[in-house]
């Protein structure tokens, strides 16, 4: 029994702080990789569209070409935006992200979601990018424009589905619901 509480107490101390204080929650994204996206005009949208559904239930349903309405919060991995291109990862709702969590663990990055089963990550997800004439997304990062943890309502179309863990959103309007 002796043993037992000893290793008890050894394995509290390995993963403990020492008697520490907890570090300072620093939300540290990092920085951008080069310039923003230069946004089309009328993409931030000043309402709400309407019929807005959280991620995975578009996700569960979405089809090719269909125009959907999507809610979720930006976030997912390290960086939610991709370095050089108006691409950008938004979760569901229903998730809550580690910052929101009743643990003191000082997370760095509270919008990666570490927190939650990988199942349940690629049920919630959905990438978004804003695409330029050529059909490409545009070059420069979403970072600037929009952060994690915002919550957006995303108008668009839905892009190939190669498989249904996949959820591409070609984005026509974006309205920033809550910063």
């Amino acid at each position: 029994m002796k043993t037992k509480i000893l290793l008890l107490g050894l394995a509290i101390a390995a993963c403990g702080d020492g008697g520490r204080p907890a570090a300072p929650k620093v939300h540290a994204l990092p920085p951008a990789a080069g310039p923003a996206a230069a946004l089309p005009a009328g993409l931030v949208l000043a309402a709400a569209p309407e019929g807005a559904k959280p991620v995975a239930d578009v996700k569960l349903s979405a089809k090719e070409g269909e125009d959907v309405v999507l809610r979720g919060r930006i976030g997912m991995g390290q960086n939610p935006f991709v370095s050089g291109a108006a691409v950008m990862t938004i979760v569901d709702p229903k998730l809550v992200p580690c910052s929101e969590m009743s643990m003191d663990d000082g997370c760095l990055t509270p919008w990666d979601y570490c927190c939650t089963a990988k199942e349940e990550q690629t049920a919630c997800t959905a990438t978004v990018q804003i695409l330029g004439a050529d059909g490409k997304p545009l070059a420069g990062t979403l970072q600037g424009p929009f952060q994690p943890l915002w919550t957006v309502v995303v108008k668009g179309k839905v892009a190939g589905r190669p498989s249904p863990a996949i959820l591409v959103v070609n984005a026509e309007g974006i309205y920033v619901e809550k910063r």
